[in-house]
């Protein structure tokens, strides 16, 4: 057994500085989140609009990635998710969308090209010492 060398926490803005999030900005991605954990829902023009507004926050471009998942948009999805990675190529959940993407496609072998061999956050990101609960699941 592997003993964790990071903690998991429930706090939201672990990335804000990273990112440069103010918070306003905040409280919109947390509009978002929730419409998207509690109704299934995304409002994908109104994230257009905060994706064109704030282009240097990746989790708006995640947002539009998911919005267009629920919407059955899946094309527009891994062409979302591939801006956002080329954009933010260490943005975590632009990566695990990316492996999504590849089981999607049953392409199985490139998925640890992109999450990396371990499989570890640690691995992944090894100057980080704190994950979200959402980055741990």
């Amino acid at each position: 057994m592997r003993k964790l060398t990071y903690t998991i926490t429930t706090e939201t803005g672990l990335l804000d500085e990273k990112y440069g999030v103010t918070e306003e900005q905040s409280a919109k991605m947390q509009e978002c989140y929730r419409a998207i954990q509690e109704d299934g829902y995304c409002d994908i023009e109104k994230v257009k609009k905060l994706v064109q507004q704030y282009p240097h926050i990746p989790h708006f471009q995640n947002y539009l990635t998911v919005g267009y998942l629920l919407a059955g948009r899946v094309d527009l999805a891994f062409l979302a998710n591939d801006r956002l990675l080329n954009q933010f190529p260490d943005y975590l959940f632009a990566k695990v969308n990316k492996a999504n993407e590849f089981v999607e496609k049953k392409q199985f072998e490139k998925v640890k090209l992109v999450l990396g061999p371990a499989l570890d956050l640690q691995a992944l990101y090894p100057e980080r010492h704190e994950f979200h609960i959402s980055e741990f699941m």
